[in-house]
């Protein structure tokens, strides 16, 4: 397919009618691709052709999604077509007989953990929630998967016979989690509400309520540059969003407007990047998926403002976001 061509297809039935499945099979590997459906509203299907494509997937198993995102009926196909699509689903079939099965996303995750066969349960590559109050499952991570636990109580992780293996376990409250049985279990903290912890909630809360009629521009500048290490977000890294060639990670944080209006004023119209040598980039992201965002403060322009915003990290030190537009 032309990539010119590729935005005068109104629909998915255009494309369908000009193109054979094998044709259809390598347009997914091209981006382009990808992209046209997710303006056509099928994002969900883009990532999922992306997922396999970025996993070495192969074309049957491409063919395979291609064939209910398009709705291909049996005659539709040859028999070649047929069995090697067929080989993909019975494969599928087999994992979930095993009592195993693959997600890739929170939806998939839920019903996998409701449905009772399920006893092993792999999470492929993002971030998720597990039930905590659902026993009898493993949880086996493959591409660096986070769990996050939101958790406000200590958690006996053994009592429920739930297991973790090859996960990064991201804790939101300083609890305890007894998971004896669990196995390269890699924790992160990610619950700090300011690095400095001589700050009190006090003073933060009287900063961000801005000047005083009864101090000076000088002397409000003071105040504001003590609040240093402020938790205003968190920040999932993707592999796929690392440019080796310019070191860095585009990032998508996950900001915490609920207490600092300040905060959606400076991120406003603005994406974030991450400046990291490759080496640092992947021991970082190999333990330290999950991470939250810490902002100084400050006083310029007449207005409270953002200084800098930085992960605190144990595999690369302090590494600061920068904006690129």
């Amino acid at each position: 397919m032309d990539k010119k061509n590729l935005p005068e297809y109104a629909n998915l039935e255009s494309i369908k009618k000009e193109f054979s499945l094998p044709e259809l099979v390598q347009l997914s590997r091209e981006e382009n691709f990808a992209e046209w459906l997710t303006v056509n509203l099928y994002a969900g299907e883009a990532q999922q052709l992306l997922d396999i494509v970025e996993n070495d997937g192969t074309d049957a198993e491409i063919a395979a999604v291609l064939c209910k995102i398009f709705k291909y009926k049996f005659d539709e196909l040859s028999d070649a077509e047929i069995s090697q699509i067929s080989a993909v689903i019975n494969r599928a079939r087999a994992r979930v007989n095993n009592k195993a099965v693959v997600v890739e996303n929170q939806a998939d995750l839920a019903h996998a953990i409701w449905a009772t066969t399920n006893e092993i349960i792999c999470l492929n590559g993002g971030e998720f929630k597990i039930a905590i109050g659902v026993p009898n499952k493993t949880y086996k991570g493959f591409n660096n998967a986070v769990v996050d636990i939101f958790f406000d109580k200590d958690i006996d992780l053994d009592a429920q016979n739930i297991t973790l293996e090859n996960l990064q376990l991201c804790l939101r409250s300083p609890i305890n989690v007894k998971m004896d049985n669990s196995k390269n279990v890699k924790v992160i903290n990610a619950f700090k509400t300011i690095l400095n912890e001589n700050i009190s909630s006090e003073e933060i809360a009287d900063v961000l309520r801005g000047r005083s009629p009864f101090e000076s521009a000088e002397q409000f500048r003071a105040r504001a540059e003590n609040i240093k290490g402020l938790a205003v977000g968190t920040v999932l890294l993707e592999d796929k969003n690392y440019k080796f060639d310019e070191q860095t990670f585009k990032i998508a944080p996950e900001w915490n407007f609920d207490f600092i209006s300040v905060l959606r004023d400076f991120t406003a119209n603005k994406s974030f990047t991450l400046k990291i040598a490759p080496a640092d980039a992947e021991k970082l992201y190999a333990n330290e998926r999950k991470l939250q965002i810490f902002a100084d403060l400050t006083f310029a322009d007449n207005k409270l403002t953002i200084a800098s915003l930085y992960l605190e990290t144990q595999s690369a030190g302090r590494v600061y976001l920068e904006k690129w537009n």
